[in-house]
């Protein structure tokens, strides 16, 4: 439920930018940030939200507030590493949202060396064999699915990609890798989501 509560929200926000209300958006990705009690779940401890903080960013700037969004800037452009697969992961999706704060705040050398960093991330993770994560909450699909962990691995290398050569400017190769995301995945909601936002153009990047 989480994770639907999160995605709503940043949906709803960007929704709100790309239709030029930028009143609206800011209070939609907090929250994003403020789960209510009821749902039962709290964000981990560990999780990056540096997509959450990006955005909070540019709605700020959107409505005039420079100084709250480079606050939020900073904050997405210091995480770097992200909880996934109850491991901390080095490099994930939401290394590009750092990246890209980092874009906004000037910092452009840092920024290409990330995107750069992802790049290669994701060039490591489509050659390496891949190995069956053992933990209880794996189990369920390993007794009941036989996963094509090699397939998986493909899928998540070329939407990092994607991810990679969006920031390195290369948006014609990242919206095939995006769109070869979803015909290997159909469920996968994050390349569907950071394809709707290039094609409705909603990625401003521009340096505050």
């Amino acid at each position: 439920m989480l994770s639907q509560w999160t995605r709503a929200n940043l949906a709803l926000g960007r929704e709100s930018l790309a239709r030029r209300e930028a009143s609206a958006a800011p209070s939609y990705f907090k929250a994003a940030l403020s789960p209510p009690e009821n749902l039962g779940e709290t964000t981990h401890p560990l999780a990056n939200e540096s997509e959450t903080f990006y955005w909070a960013g540019v709605a700020s700037s959107a409505v005039g507030d420079a100084d709250q969004a480079n606050i939020w800037w900073r904050k997405a452009a210091s995480r770097r590493e992200d909880f996934q697969k109850m491991t901390v992961q080095p490099v994930s999706d939401m290394t590009y949202w750092s990246a890209l704060a980092l874009r906004r705040l000037g910092r452009d050398a840092e920024a290409h060396a990330l995107f750069l960093s992802i790049e290669i991330h994701a060039n490591t993770l489509e050659n390496e064999s891949p190995q069956i994560d053992y933990f209880a909450t794996s189990i369920p699909t390993m007794l009941l699915f036989r996963e094509d962990l090699v397939r998986r691995n493909l899928i998540e290398a070329r939407f990092l990609r994607a991810h990679a050569y969006l920031g390195l400017g290369r948006k014609s190769e990242a919206l095939a890798l995006l769109h070869s995301v979803l015909e290997m995945d159909h469920n996968q909601i994050r390349a569907a989501d950071l394809l709707r936002d290039q094609e409705k153009q909603v990625l401003p990047e521009r340096r505050h």
